[in-house]
């Protein structure tokens, strides 16, 4: 028998939860962001239902089948969807809704979603639906988020959470002893919304059909572009630009580990700094992952004792280095350095790392811009007929404590 659909009420209890726990995490100043933020949800979701609009959930993941709604054919259908209503908006998303209607039906989830966020949000650009579910779906793709770092709601465009600058502090006192004050070395880490733009080009032939294989694809391109480019900036984001800044110039200036030579000895006294720096940080290693480049990862497999026999091939095969999880990618570079020929190989525990998200991401197209194409070549989108996509979503990284990530900057193995 299914499930009683839960109301407003009852989901409004259930995050309320959730602050007690953000509450633990992040303390009460952000507790207190993302309950208001939780009540602004609910009072939305009370005017949908008298609207006769079915409810989508106080953090818009309430699944379909609650909602008395088909569910999707496969993870991030409706998240394709918006894109391809986007597409055929032109340059008039008020149009979205009943292009919605037209490719997916009258009352369908983006049909209804069409609807209301684009009467509410107006503007230049075509909402997409933007959730927990999709952050679900970047995990797989995504490295840093693939290996567990931290999400937190962004609120309003920026949060203020303690940061942990030592360590923390704790004695014992005798029967009537005074109490002494302890001060737990704590700063405060801001987390400010940066506008991540992702770029997507379609066919026109594309577009103008609604098959199940073209949505999976056009979800799996969007996807894969937005994992990219977050993960050369939670890696190596500088800071500058508006971008946010990576664990590359996050880390503390006394984990970063110069690299050994290219002989086994050398791997272990680095893969043992890189432990090591994080371990005399009091830094919980239970969330602890490498991110290297796919070279590095290939000269450990290949790696080999003194008496041939390979030294790190059947714990990778495992998907771990030194028991802990790693993940290779190419927006670690291995062209730096001052021969052109060394890359980086990191360290961190990814519960003290931090990306707040807002939950929207809107589009906006054209037919007349130009865009270079993978090869590298310069492409008119109008002569190709194309539709060029730009995709705007709003998102900060920071550490919580600088001593969680270790890095050697100067790694040529294999090069």
């Amino acid at each position: 028998m299914a499930d009683t659909p839960k109301t407003p009420e009852q989901e409004l209890q259930e995050n309320k939860q959730v602050v007690e726990q953000i509450r633990n995490l992040a303390g009460p100043t952000v507790a207190k962001i993302v309950n208001e933020a939780i009540d602004k949800r609910f009072e939305a979701e009370r005017d949908r239902i008298e609207a006769g609009v079915a409810p989508m959930g106080l953090f818009g993941s309430k699944g379909a089948e609650q909602r008395g709604e088909k569910p999707e054919d496969f993870p991030g259908q409706n998240f394709a969807r918006c894109w391809i209503v986007a597409a055929q908006c032109g340059k008039n998303p008020s149009a979205a809704p009943d292009i919605a209607k037209n490719l997916y039906g009258e009352g369908s989830v983006i049909h209804k979603y069409m609807s209301s966020d684009v009467e509410e949000h107006g503007g230049s650009a075509v909402p997409i639906m933007y959730s927990p579910e999709i952050i679900e779906l970047l995990r797989p793709v995504a490295v840093m988020r693939g290996l567990g770092v931290r999400s937190l709601p962004l609120v309003n465009g920026n949060m203020t959470i303690p940061a942990l600058t030592g360590g923390a502090v704790a004695n014992y006192e005798g029967e009537g002893a005074p109490v002494f004050p302890v001060d737990p070395t704590t700063g405060k880490v801001r987390l400010i919304s940066k506008k991540m733009r992702v770029f997507l080009a379609l066919t026109q032939e594309l577009i103008s059909r609604t098959d199940r294989r073209i949505e999976e694809m056009v979800r799996d391109d969007a996807l894969r572009a937005m994992a990219n480019r977050e993960d050369l900036a939670f890696i190596r984001g500088d800071g500058t630009e508006d971008t946010p800044r990576g664990m590359r110039y996050l880390v503390h200036p006394d984990n970063v580990i110069p690299a050994g030579a290219g002989d086994l000895a050398g791997v272990i006294a680095t893969l043992k700094n890189l432990f090591l720096a994080l371990a005399y940080g009091d830094v919980d290693m239970t969330s602890a992952a490498w991110v290297m480049n796919p070279r590095t990862w290939m000269f450990l497999w290949s790696l080999l004792d003194n008496n041939g026999n390979p030294v790190y091939q059947a714990e990778l095969m495992t998907g771990k280095l030194w028991t802990l999880p790693y993940r290779w990618t190419n927006q670690i570079p291995r062209n730096l350095g001052v021969g052109g020929d060394e890359s980086e190989l990191y360290l961190a525990n990814m519960a003290d790392l931090i990306v707040a998200d807002e939950d929207r991401l809107s589009v906006e197209e054209s037919m007349e811009a130009t865009f270079v194409d993978a090869e590298g070549n310069v492409t008119s989108a109008f002569q190709s007929d194309m539709k060029l996509f730009k995709g705007r979503q709003l998102h900060d990284f920071a550490a919580r404590h600088r001593k969680a990530i270790a890095v050697s900057p100067d790694v040529d193995w294999g090069a």
